[in-house]
Formats: C-alpha cells, sequence, structure tokens
C-alpha cells in the first residue's frame, strides 16, 4: 500500500497540462435509446437506457439521460429524507464522451468512485465503408455504412440533410448524423427517437470541478481502488472512516463502469474485453 499511497498522494502535481478545448454551443439535441442483449445464452435478456447526445458544429458530448433524471430525483430525495438511494434501483452509466471532431480530441469522465476527472483517449478510429443502400424513416433519407470496433462490426444508418459527423456513443465521422445503428449479431443497437434543434445556448464542455490526467495516470488510480480499497478510501475521503469486506479477488469482477472491468454474468459487452485497458 505504501508504494500506491505515494503514488496517489503525489498525483495531483503530475497532471497533464491540456490546452483548453475551446467554447462550442450545442445548437441540437438527439434522444438515442441503447438496447444491450449482453447474455450470448440467452438473447431475451438485455438491458436499455436512454442517452442524450448534444450536437455543436464540430463537437459533441453523449451522456445518459436516465441518469441524469435518476440524480435529479435523488437530489430532490435527498432534501427531504436524507437518503441518497437511486429511486428506480438502477444504476445507469455515469459516463460522459466528449468528442470534438476538428481537433480529433476525445475525452471521457471518469468513475464517480475513482474521482472527478476527464481522461483523454485516443480518438476513435472508424473506417467507414459507405453503401448504396437507402431507406427511408419519416421524411428522412437513410444511407447505409459499416465499420468495425474494438470488436464488433457495425451496421449504421445516417442521414446526409443533417451534416454533422457524430452518432451516439463513440460512432462518428460519417457524412451526416446517425439516426440506427447496430451490432451485426443484434445485440447492441442504438436508435434515434427525437431530433431537436435547440433555441438556448448549452455548452459543450465538462465542469471545471474535473481534473484533466492522462490515461495512464488514471489507470493508476484504478488499479489502486481495486488493489487496496480501504487504502484508497483513506486518501479519496479524508476524515471518513470506510472499510470493505469484499476481497481484491473478487473486486476484479464487479463493475465500475466501462473503462474499468465487467461484471461476469455479462460475456458480450459493448467493447471487446480485450480493448478495456487500450487507449
Amino acid at each position: 500500500m505504501k508504494t500506491l499511497f505515494k503514488y496517489f498522494f503525489f498525483l495531483p502535481f503530475s497532471f497533464t497540462a491540456y490546452s483548453q478545448i475551446n467554447d462550442e454551443f450545442a445548437i441540437s439535441k438527439c434522444e438515442y435509446k441503447f438496447t444491450h442483449r449482453y447474455d450470448t445464452a440467452n438473447f431475451e435478456k438485455k438491458i436499455s437506457e436512454n442517452y442524450v447526445l448534444l450536437l455543436g458544429k464540430s463537437a459533441s458530448v453523449y451522456q445518459s439521460k436516465d441518469r441524469f433524471e435518476q440524480d435529479s430525483i435523488m437530489i430532490e430525495n435527498s432534501k427531504k429524507t436524507g437518503a441518497m438511494m437511486p429511486p428506480s434501483g438502477k444504476r445507469y452509466n455515469a459516463e460522459k464522451i466528449y468528442l470534438f471532431h476538428d481537433k480529433k480530441s476525445f475525452f471521457i469522465t471518469s468513475h464517480i468512485v475513482i474521482g472527478k476527472y476527464v481522461v483523454e483517449k485516443s480518438f476513435p478510429k472508424l473506417n467507414w465503408t459507405l453503401h448504396k443502400d437507402t431507406i427511408h424513416f419519416n421524411s428522412y433519407i437513410l444511407n447505409k455504412a459499416t465499420t468495425s470496433y474494438n470488436g464488433r462490426n457495425y451496421i449504421c444508418w445516417y442521414a446526409t440533410s443533417l451534416p454533422f459527423k457524430a452518432g451516439p456513443w463513440k460512432l462518428n465521422g460519417l457524412p451526416g448524423l446517425i439516426f440506427k445503428a447496430y451490432d451485426e449479431t443484434n445485440r447492441i443497437s442504438f436508435e434515434l427517437n427525437n431530433f431537436t434543434q435547440l433555441n438556448t445556448k448549452e455548452s459543450i464542455k465538462w465542469d471545471n470541478k474535473y481534473k484533466n490526467i492522462s490515461w495512464d495516470e488514471y489507470l493508476k488510480l484504478v488499479y489502486f481502488e481495486r488493489d487496496d480499497p480501504d487504502g484508497f478510501a483513506q486518501i479519496r475521503f479524508p476524515g471518513i472512516q470506510i472499510t470493505s469486506s469484499v476481497t481484491p479477488e473478487q473486486r476484479k469482477n464487479l463493475s465500475r463502469g466501462t473503462l474499468i472491468e465487467l461484471p461476469k454474468y455479462i460475456n458480450f459487452p459493448l467493447e471487446d474485453k480485450k480493448y478495456l485497458y487500450l487507449r
């Protein structure tokens, strides 16, 4: 623990000095439904979550709508009862994904257990194949494109009439907004439910409370929290006595968000497990 303690103690002084991303304001908002059939032994087992994609001219941020609404309810409940338990019993994704397309910059917020950090990662490299196939969706004509990313092959449908290079999750780079995306097994899917133009300005920028750290620095914190949870808690929450009965080996199988390990029951994750620790 001493080595980890020493590293964590000095970590705030080793933050990489990132140049600030220029402010950009969202001009449109998309709402997607994400469906994940996570068990290859049972196609009927699935989880669903609603997401929001805020679109600027060359930037976007993707986050869970369900998580935002849940947090709002929890805050109101805490004012009345002092309890901060999720009202539905479900735990939605707290991760936010920022894509700055012109600058080829890609940032993800860290899991809340680790702390308030924004982690820079390599920009998603998607080699798209454009097809001649088209379909009609409401008043839009959608074109077909295919690509592979982190162990999954995706079919996407996009609208050139909405010239945004963005889409749900990390899918981006097409000459139009992505309306539908699904992997070839139909176990992972994203579907646009609503698209609206915004009348008010909303900045595509993370809160100043989040600190920028590199991917390597973030992984060290992840390993510290996993391998020595009590020691990590003493530094993370000074003055609060926190102990854990979960062994380090058991912790390796707990869910801490997509940047760390996945629970054992998910045998078909969004990204193949071998890509979890890649930058």
